[in-house]
């Protein structure tokens, strides 16, 4: 049996072995690869419903509120911010506009390019969302599950 290593301690007697590494890049980035895949999911799943104004169809949107809310938790994090109960219950509310005003105050300036960068972020999901309603609607029309006009 190995003895267990002992791990060195800082000379403010924190063991090294205490320090977490957290890598905010590679969490954001999981958090954009989940909106991407729920986008296709959804379009997959718009199809089937029946009339635009249902419950369904708002809670289809659910998981993208979860996910902006979710990706500002890890983007405060990883500036040493707090993101405050007013600003979480916007970010539900007013998810886009909430979401510019987040970037602009924990930015600055370079929030303008943030917010740009996130416009462009939105128009990728909405792109895939509205690919994958049109794939769906068409094998649909080609498996006999329903007619276009």
């Amino acid at each position: 049996m190995s003895e267990p290593v002992s791990v060195p301690a800082f000379a403010d007697g924190v063991d090294a072995s205490d320090i977490v590494r957290v890598n905010y890049a590679r969490q954001k980035r999981q958090v954009m690869g989940l909106a991407l895949a729920w986008a296709a999911i959804s379009g997959v799943i718009a199809p089937f419903l029946f009339s635009e104004e249902t419950i369904v169809e708002l809670l289809l949107d659910v998981p993208y509120l979860v996910l902006v809310l979710k990706w500002c938790l890890i983007d405060a994090a990883q500036r040493g911010q707090q993101l405050g109960r007013v600003m979480r219950f916007a970010l539900l509310l007013l998810m886009l506009f909430a979401l510019a005003v987040y970037l602009l105050r924990s930015r600055g300036v370079a929030g303008i390019l943030a917010v740009i960068q996130t416009l462009l972020f939105l128009a990728l999901v909405i792109a895939i969302n509205y690919a994958f309603q049109l794939a769906t609607l068409h094998l649909g029309q080609a498996a006999g599950l329903w007619t276009l006009e």
